[in-house]
């Protein structure tokens, strides 16, 4: 028993952020799947585009996971919700009952509109829709978001979680993911409003941000641990290896990024404003992991204690850059005796 001022008073400890003990949104993947008529940039031949231009093709990717680990496509349910530059608003029904979108949806586009349903969202924007005055850089590069409402199929639908919210109700099994679509890069975006006859007003020190390239999605494919794992001559590994150690090992893992990934740093009146930066996220479905992770010093690095127990457990890795980049990976843990 634990008391207060001689008063009996336990309040539960708060559960570690990193432990994913219920349905939970861990990320949220957006890559282009095929190129519209827009854009010069070259593609990477193993990273996906994350910057969309009209007239691409392009689709989320929701990371949802619970107690046994990621949960895979099929199992998911979600309705997807497109709000304009006004944003989406939670206080009413409006946004829950909104219309159909229509074919064509300029990006610029007012008002709320339903996408469609499934696992994932596979969408493409239209051109902006401008009057023909003159319009600041702001204007051109401001993006609609897209609200995802759902989750897991065998947890809860996307009615009842809609019914949920709007009630006030218990929304522990509902997944709510709101997300500002990415688009660029912005110097393409300035060129296609000049065509449709829109003067774009760039000012001196947004120059720079015309020089910036289309950003492309980390990749999650190389780990290394100390010590080694079972039956591994070093510590280098992929995520679709399955990994032992022996109970109350003590490991140290750490995300190696690939030689691909390159840092384009922009200028702006002589600073770096726009250098990518990799920064990590780490969970367990385990509760006796200890999970310890050093976001201070190294957010790519987390360090772990092998539980005891025969199941195995997962270990769910997501990288993000900073402008949109994002990817994720499984790691399969067994404790194995030495």
């Amino acid at each position: 028993m634990c008391t207060v001022l001689g008063v009996p008073a336990c309040t539960p400890e708060p559960r570690p952020d990193w432990l994913i003990d219920a349905p939970r949104s861990l990320g949220l993947v957006q890559e282009v799947t095929q190129r519209g008529p827009y854009g010069t940039d070259t593609p990477s031949p193993s990273r996906t585009m994350v910057d969309t231009l009209p007239g691409d093709a392009f689709r989320l990717i929701p990371l949802i996971a619970d107690a046994t680990g990621p949960i895979p496509p099929e199992a998911l349910d979600f309705a997807w919700y497109l709000c304009g530059t006004e944003g989406c608003a939670y206080d009413s029904t409006e946004l829950l009952n909104a219309p159909a979108c229509p074919p064509e949806r300029p990006y610029n586009l007012a008002g709320k509109c339903w996408l469609g349903r499934g696992p994932a969202l596979e969408t493409s924007l239209a051109p902006p829709a401008f009057a023909g005055a003159p319009v600041e850089l702001g204007a051109v590069a401001l993006a609609p978001t897209v609200l995802a409402v759902g989750g897991a199929k065998r947890h809860a639908s996307p009615e009842e979680c809609g019914a949920r919210f709007l009630e006030a109700r218990d929304l522990e099994s509902c997944i709510f993911m709101l997300r500002s679509v990415h688009l660029g890069p912005v110097k393409d975006l300035v060129a296609i409003a000049r065509t449709m006859g829109v003067e774009v007003e760039v000012s001196e020190s947004q120059a720079p941000l015309l020089a910036e390239t289309r950003n492309h999605n980390p990749a999650a494919l190389f780990f290394e641990a100390e010590p080694a794992p079972t039956g591994h001559i070093d510590g280098s590994f992929s995520p679709d290896e399955s990994l032992s150690w022996p109970p109350g090992t003590e490991v140290e893992l750490r995300y190696t990024p690939d030689e691909e990934f390159d840092l384009e740093p922009t200028w702006m009146d002589g600073r770096i404003v726009g250098a990518d930066t990799l920064s990590g996220s780490w969970f367990a479905t385990h509760p006796d992991a200890d999970l310890m992770i050093q976001r201070a010093s190294d957010p790519l690095t987390v360090s772990f204690t092998v539980p005891y127990g025969d199941d195995p457990w997962s270990l769910v890795f997501v990288v993000r850059d900073d402008t949109g980049g994002e990817a994720w990976a499984t790691l399969t843990i067994h404790a194995r005796p030495g």
